[in-house]
């Protein structure tokens, strides 16, 4: 769930796809997930959003995280290594899809793994001034209806800081 004594607004739900290296489409056409978990892989740093939820899919599948290759924090970093033909990477969907669309990589389509983008704030200032006015401005721009959420999240979905979301 959300960290303790935390409250959120769930702003975003995003959508995250396995790139491959143009080259590896014969590769990973059939691949399964025990084979896709044998390809090198190009990660972001242990602590991230995407490196939470490969975590998460790897092992719902009683798979071992695959062996990363090469780590990077970049998303621009990460998709050149995987059009250069490095490895395998996660990466956001709109990113994925328009690459694709480039001829840049190709996708490993069994793969779509969904998270949300949370604003969240410490629960014991749910009613300073600050907070609701940053929740009304939040619901203004993101078209928001939901309340803020104490302490928990939708089953299955990681959370992110709105402040330190990743590309």
């Amino acid at each position: 769930g959300l960290p303790p004594h935390t409250a959120g607004v769930r702003l975003l739900e995003l959508a995250y796809r396995v790139i491959a290296p143009k080259g590896w489409e014969a590769r990973i056409t059939r691949a399964d997930w025990p084979a896709v978990a044998a390809m090198p892989w190009v990660m972001m740093p242990e602590h991230s959003n995407s490196q939470q939820m490969l975590v998460e899919a790897f092992e719902q599948r009683g798979l071992d995280l695959p062996q990363k290759l090469i780590e990077a924090d970049q998303a621009s970093v990460i998709t050149d290594l995987v059009a250069s033909g490095v490895g395998l990477s996660l990466v956001r969907e709109e990113i994925a899809l328009a690459g694709r669309d480039e001829g840049r990589w190709v996708l490993w389509e069994p793969a779509r793994l969904k998270t949300a983008l949370w604003f969240i704030y410490p629960a014991n200032r749910s009613q300073d001034a600050l907070i609701q006015a940053l929740l009304k401005v939040l619901g203004e721009v993101w078209d928001l209806d939901a309340a803020p959420v104490p302490s928990a999240r939708p089953a299955g979905s990681s959370q992110q800081q709105a402040s330190h979301s990743q590309a």
